[in-house]
């Protein structure tokens, strides 16, 4: 980034969500990432985003990021049509707050994966690789961060914080639906960004929590929390699912590539009969 805020960005082909687009959680991260100058990752914070359109990876894209007090305005793509735009805010040090987290009542069933996804994908050398499971009533997954997600000074990464809980808000979103889709209003808080790296984290959203925005049925509001040993809330997401019959018609064939159906079933029955 020069002196005056603007700079290019170009996405990794890691940072992929789906082939030939960045995850949004990925987006969030480079995000983040762009306002650190002003807002240094240790300091707990805000990032806010909504993704207009679809973000190409490996492509050099215009990105500003200028600085008001303790909020940074971030605007990736072209100025007159942005890609995306949002602003990260520096926010007060509290103690983290609690998840009312009561457990599953068994072992759920498991999300389907994929190969490249940066969250889930099996083949991907970024990927968090985390496997989610579900049951009438979360969400969720006790996962081991791979050490990519381990900084310098022994922390975890604030990517891993974005693109888990996005990951999450999708799923939810799937299961709310029945339809896949694409997140785009993205709202995380990192209440406690200098975890030390190392315990195994808790991933959860309750699917209670999931509601319909809009008056046509295909926007979605999900929350989801990222939680440490002792409960306490490391970081929590506020995530719009758009769900849509295109996306269900392009996605869910991918998905069935590598796995059975009776993995898809229970969350597309419109679509794996």
């Amino acid at each position: 980034m020069g002196a005056d805020g603007t700079g290019r960005l170009t996405l990794a082909a890691a940072l992929q969500g789906f082939p030939e687009a960045a995850h949004g959680g990925g987006i969030l991260a480079a995000l983040d990432a762009a306002a650190a100058r002003q807002i240094p990752p240790p300091t707990p914070r805000t990032i806010a985003v909504q993704i207009d359109k679809s973000v190409p990876l490996e492509t050099s894209l215009p990105l500003v990021a200028r600085a008001s007090g303790d909020e940074v305005t971030l605007v990736l793509g072209d100025h007159g049509q942005p890609l995306a735009h949002g602003h990260a805010t520096r926010v007060a040090a509290e103690p983290a707050p609690q998840w009312g987290w009561t457990g599953p009542t068994d072992k759920g069933l498991r999300v389907p994966t994929s190969r490249g996804c940066v969250a889930c994908g099996s083949e991907n050398p970024l990927g968090l690789r985390v496997r989610l499971r579900f049951d009438d009533r979360w969400v969720w997954s006790e996962h081991h961060p791979p050490d990519t997600y381990r900084t310098s000074d022994g922390r975890i990464a604030p990517a891993l914080f974005t693109v888990l809980l996005d990951e999450m808000a999708w799923w939810l979103g799937a299961l709310a639906s029945g339809e896949a889709g694409v997140t785009t209003e993205l709202t995380v808080a990192l209440h406690r960004p200098s975890q030390l790296f190392g315990s195994t984290l808790l991933a959860v959203g309750a699917r209670d929590r999931v509601t319909a925005v809009g008056g046509r049925g295909h926007f979605w509001k999900t929350e989801a929390a990222v939680l440490a040993s002792d409960g306490a809330r490391l970081a929590s997401g506020a995530i719009t699912f758009a769900g849509s019959r295109a996306y269900s018609k392009r996605r869910i064939p991918r998905l069935l590539t590598m796995n059975p159906p009776e993995t898809l079933r229970p969350i597309f029955p419109k679509y794996v009969p």
